[in-house]
């Protein structure tokens, strides 16, 4: 989806984005046949791919437009490590030890971007001091 939003702005980011969405809904159906679900629970499954899913990617995407690809990527890395901390929050499920580490790690990842690529920003935009004084 990031990929065909920035090599072909012309295509519409939101109908790729669905039809991605789809075609990964379809390649997993033959593993969730056997899941034992209850109609409530299949129920809030589509509430929940069709309000945190759905509109994430939408929100994502036109976003994406706005950012340079390095940071729009780092951002997409986010969904990882954020993910158990919102099951965490939401549900009192508790990640494991090696989750944590795992997400520490990118956060720590990109965290370190942002504070590089500021750095770097400011060292452009900051006028050259040599030391010599003006006349």
């Amino acid at each position: 989806m990031m990929v065909i939003g920035r090599a072909r702005p012309g295509i519409p980011t939101l109908p790729a984005a669905c039809l991605s969405a789809l075609l990964s809904a379809l390649a997993a159906m033959p593993f969730s046949l056997s899941a034992s679900a209850s109609q409530l629970q299949w129920i809030e499954l589509a509430l929940f791919g069709i309000t945190n899913s759905a509109l994430g990617i939408m929100l994502f995407m036109l976003g994406s437009r706005y950012l340079p690809p390095v940071e729009t990527a780092l951002i997409g890395a986010l969904e990882a490590p954020l993910a158990p901390a919102w099951v965490w929050l939401a549900f009192n499920e508790v990640p494991g030890a090696r989750t944590l580490t795992g997400g520490l790690i990118v956060l720590a990842a990109v965290f370190a971007h942002i504070l590089v690529s500021q750095a770097a920003a400011r060292r452009v935009t900051e006028p050259v001091r040599d030391g010599s004084r003006g006349a």
